[in-house]
Order: structure tokens, then C-alpha cells, then sequence
């Protein structure tokens, strides 16, 4: 898909818990935003940081109008933000292989960036959802591909791709269920405030960081 399926002006931007897109490329983004600002990861990462922050809230912010189109479509909804963030494709459609990892949440470093940043909204049942839609997509690719290392017979393929099914299917209810819920709160603001004090008492009862609930 490319950005002309999905046209957005600037406008449609302030739906942004953190407008980001208001700021070119050559502009550092966190100077605009102290809770951004805030997180280590993001003041740390030595990579394109301002395309990676603005794929990273377009593609995650509740906000985002590319997630409230494509909040359960992965594939679109990464390619779209990365476009919008200034990331460019070759000939052949592919971003670089940097951007590629990132999308597919194969690189830690961009990964920490990301549950930093969802952890930011203070709400368990969102940062459940989205971390949860990765391990789902991740889960059907096995099926697909039942690559499980090694060599096994045909019988053992068929019979762990069926424990993996089921595992998805699981999982597909729970997600839907958690999407239906953020959709749907009559009073999100309270529960937000509730779940904030509790995670701040809890950071600070067990010194809770989020390299150890990566387990870094």
C-alpha cells in the first residue's frame, strides 16, 4: 500500500497525543516534547532518530490516524507510517534493511524505544493489545511458514502447526476483546489515572525500569 491509498494533510494530524509531524526531519523532535523528551531510549538512540520517533507515534499512538484505520492490519499500518515518517523505498517497493527489522520488530534497540513509548499512555489493556498483535503475527508466520528448526517428519509439522492454531486462536479472542475494551470505555481518564498510580507504586516498591521488564 502506498500513501496515496491513504491521504492525510495536516489536520488530521492533531489527533496526535504528540504531534510530531508538525516538525521536519532536521528538527529535533524532543526539544518540542518533554514527555518524549523523557525517555532514555529515545534521547540515546544514534540512529535516524526523528523519522524513527515519528514512525514510532504514528504507528502506535492511540491518536494516530493511521491506527485508527489500521489498528488490527500490521502490515499496512507499519508501511504507512514509515512513509509518512520520511522513510523511502527502492525501485522495488522494499525499505532498507535498517527499516525493515525495525518494522518487523526484530531490533531490540528501537524495541525498547517502542514499549517505552506505549508505556507512556499508563494503560495495561493497550500496551497489552499492541505488544500482543506483534507476538499474534509473529505466531501466524510460523504456521505458514512451519519453519521450527531442525528436520522433522510431516506428522510432527502438522502437529505442532496445529498446537500453534490453537494458540492463535487464543490469542485472536483475547486481542479482540482488549480493542473492543479500549474502543469502548465510557471513562478511559479514570481507569488511565488508577492504572498510573498503581505502575508508579509499583516502579518504585520492586525499582521497576523497562530493561528489566525486558529482561536486559
Amino acid at each position: 500500500m502506498s500513501k496515496k491509498a491513504l491521504l492525510l494533510n495536516d489536520k488530521d494530524f492533531d489527533t496526535l497525543t504528540y504531534n510530531v509531524m508538525r516538525y521536519k526531519n532536521d528538527v529535533n523532535i524532543l526539544n518540542h516534547f518533554p514527555t518524549l523528551q523523557a525517555i532514555q531510549s529515545f534521547r540515546e538512540y544514534a540512529g535516524d532518530r526523528n523519522k524513527v520517533i515519528k514512525y514510532i507515534v504514528l504507528c502506535y499512538d492511540k491518536g494516530s490516524p493511521i491506527m485508527t484505520r489500521y489498528m488490527q492490519d500490521s502490515k499496512n499500518r507499519k508501511v504507512l507510517s514509515a512513509q509518512y515518517a520520511g522513510f523511502n523505498t527502492n525501485k522495488e517497493g522494499l525499505f532498507d534493511d535498517e527499516v525493515d527489522l525495525m518494522m518487523k520488530c526484530m531490533n531490540k534497540e528501537t524495541n525498547t524505544m517502542i514499549i517505552d513509548f506505549i508505556r507512556t499512555f499508563n494503560d495495561p489493556t493497550y500496551s497489552l493489545l499492541m505488544t500482543g498483535l506483534e507476538s499474534y503475527y509473529q505466531k501466524l508466520e510460523q504456521i505458514i511458514s512451519a519453519e521450527f528448526g531442525g528436520k522433522r517428519d510431516i506428522f510432527q509439522i502438522e502437529e505442532t502447526k496445529g498446537k500453534l492454531f490453537k494458540q492463535a486462536q487464543e490469542m485472536s479472542h483475547t486481542l479482540q476483546e482488549a480493542a473492543h475494551k479500549i474502543l469502548t470505555d465510557e471513562n478511559p481518564y479514570l481507569q488511565r489515572d488508577l492504572y498510573c498510580i498503581i505502575d508508579s507504586e509499583q516502579k518504585n516498591r520492586l525499582n521497576i525500569t523497562p530493561e528489566r521488564m525486558l529482561g536486559l
